[in-house]
């Protein structure tokens, strides 16, 4: 787990973030796509994190898959850029989860075109498992796309 500080990404210049509260989602809920961030303008990814209040105890063999998809312009596209498989001994903690962080160089570079959408992916995995609300926060910068 990763603390939310006052050295967080959201005070570093330039950067802007956006803040989302994700519905909850039942076990038995089939693979479900949430939409969490429309690109307003041409843009580079910088972090994406879940915040939860309540952990969600991985399993082996019933429980969910959270992929951050980039669904491209209409939703229409499929590339998982990063994700949390919660399978045995891999849990959605209580505090700040990084799904996707390329301020600090721990995942590739990701752009956005204007009208892209970032979507959240919970994979039904067996019987599933339930996921509370969680706040998911987008930090971003206006890139320059034509170079």
């Amino acid at each position: 787990m990763v603390a939310v500080t006052q050295d967080n990404v959201r005070t570093k210049n330039g950067w802007n973030t956006d803040m989302v509260i994700v519905p909850s989602v039942l076990a038995a809920t089939a693979t479900l796509r949430q939409p969490l961030f429309v690109a307003p303008v041409n843009i580079e990814l910088g972090e994406v994190a879940l915040v939860n209040s309540t952990i969600v105890t991985g399993h082996g063999s019933n429980t969910k898959n959270l992929n951050l998809i980039d669904g491209g312009a209409e939703g229409a596209g499929t590339a998982e850029i990063a994700n949390i498989d919660m399978g045995s001994g891999t849990d959605l903690v209580v505090g700040k989860t990084l799904l996707f962080d390329n301020i600090q160089g721990a995942s590739a570079t990701r752009y956005l075109s204007q009208g892209d959408i970032l979507e959240l992916e919970f994979e039904q995995v067996g019987s599933g498992v339930l996921v509370n609300p969680t706040l998911a926060y987008i930090t971003w910068r206006v890139a320059n796309l034509a170079s």
